[in-house]
């Protein structure tokens, strides 16, 4: 059974009266109670005090392996307390396992899980709207029933999923005994809990599966790759599908003489292990400390929230990065000098041929332009005759009838006509059947047209 003792301390009994499991404080009460809140939040408080400040004890802070809404998960710098998630040891054992999920404050915060020491998965730091590395947050649905927050400040760093204010919508996110996040949605129709999704989401959510300056693609085949202008440090392993020792700069680069900075697009943000940040440096002052400190490799904007603001900065290798097309970040990594040289160099030669086929096609042009005028015009100073629409032949011919032919010569068949005003006229057609062509039959009938001028 539980029981509240005095001075406000909670206490798991047994059948014995013994207490197997209690919470600690370090202040008393006068009339301490336990209440179960509707967040789902069991308190040691006192029973006239409802401020959450003043609360003895808190489940909240104690999650084990389950993170509902409005929970922190987080560290608190002026206590020391941490709040992280804890595994089952299996699904009949709720005894600690191997698995954590927590958000590491070293460097910029980020979050990891981890089986002891050993980092499995991460989803990237905080970039103002959410995790950089995690999917869920941008989807319609997951935007609709959910708010998020990130606060980190001198005194405090936590992350707080809340349900939308009257949304009927339960859902919570467990750490399972075999390390995956699942978010669970509850279902009334069906009485269920259903998995609304689970990290990791695939292969390249496996921490630094292609090594430093290795990104992941999943669409890709292989799915590892070196960022470009990096190569293998070890070709015939990377080529055997063995990534761990990553990628190298193709051309070495000494950070104490002149360097460039090149960028990356659509990717996931390095681990932030060994990094640098702060909140008020625009991205070209970011640039700069960056170029005049060595052992920086990469600077990023800290928060894209609302345009870029912040400067992360990188120290060492840059590790566990994957390729993240449509809500991927830019990142800019310290290079030699001549790989942006040969970048411009390429774009130089591809705009220099562009431009010879776009005057080339435009000489073309012209020329047939030309051809045609001059064509139309030697036509009309050789044909100075009246020209009648195809309509008033055909009246004329009484639609080319049987009975007005009078005749046919080597271009087709030779009608008799007459048009509207009286005149009679002979009109001479080119058969489809005919052996000479439309030049021949133009040329004859400007001859006969110059002999009765």
């Amino acid at each position: 059974q539980l029981k509240v003792n005095a001075p406000g301390i909670l206490a798991l009994l047994n059948e014995k009266n013994e207490s197997i499991w209690f919470t600690n404080t370090s202040r008393s009460v006068q009339n301490p109670v336990a209440v179960l809140l509707d967040s789902g939040n069991l308190v040691v408080k006192d029973a006239n005090d409802n401020n959450q400040e003043d609360f003895l004890w808190q489940s909240f802070h104690f999650p084990t392996d389950t993170l509902l809404p409005d929970m922190k998960l987080g560290k608190n710098f002026k206590t020391g307390h941490e709040v992280y998630l804890s595994a089952w040891k299996n699904n009949n054992d709720p005894a600690p396992g191997e698995f954590t999920r927590t958000i590491d404050p070293t460097g910029y915060p980020q979050v990891l899980t981890k089986s002891g020491t050993n980092v499995l998965n991460r989803i990237g730091p905080w970039n103002g709207l959410r995790w950089s590395g995690a999917l869920t947050h941008t989807t319609t649905n997951t935007k609709q029933l959910y708010t998020f927050q990130f606060i980190f400040n001198k005194d405090e760093l936590y992350y707080i999923f809340s349900l939308i204010n009257n949304s009927s919508v339960l859902s919570r996110i467990v750490l399972s005994s075999n390390g995956d996040i699942q978010r669970f949605r509850w279902v009334d129709q069906t009485k269920r809990w259903n998995v609304h999704y689970k990290l990791p989401t695939d292969t390249c959510d496996t921490y630094s599966l292609c090594g430093v300056y290795g990104s992941c693609d999943i669409d890709s085949e292989p799915i590892c790759e070196c960022l470009e202008k990096f190569v293998p440090k070890y070709p015939q392993k990377w080529e055997k599908g063995d990534w761990t020792e990553g990628c190298v700069r193709r051309t070495p680069l000494d950070c104490n003489k002149e360097h460039v900075f090149l960028r990356y697009s659509g990717i996931k943000l390095p681990d932030t292990n060994h990094s640098w940040y702060n909140k008020m440096m625009t991205l070209e002052e970011c640039r700069q400390v960056c170029s005049g400190n060595c052992p920086c490799t990469a600077y990023s904007s800290l928060d894209i929230s609302n345009g870029d603001k912040g400067c992360l900065l990188w120290y060492g290798e840059l590790i566990d990065i994957r390729k993240w097309s449509e809500r991927g970040h830019d990142i800019y990594i310290k290079m030699d000098p001549s790989e942006q040289g040969s970048t411009r160099k390429k774009a130089k030669i591809l705009a220099v041929s562009f431009s010879l086929l776009m005057a080339t096609i435009l000489l073309i042009l012209i020329l047939l332009r030309y051809k045609r005028r001059k064509k139309k015009l030697k036509l009309n100073e050789d044909i100075e005759l009246p020209l009648f629409p195809f309509s008033a032949i055909t009246r004329a011919t009484n639609n080319f009838s049987f009975n007005k032919k009078i005749g046919e010569g080597g271009f087709g068949p030779v009608y008799k006509g007459v048009l509207e005003e009286g005149q009679e006229i002979a009109v001479k057609t080119l058969s489809r059947t005919s052996m000479q062509g439309l030049d021949e039959y133009k040329n004859e009938v400007i001859y006969i047209a110059k002999l009765q001028h």
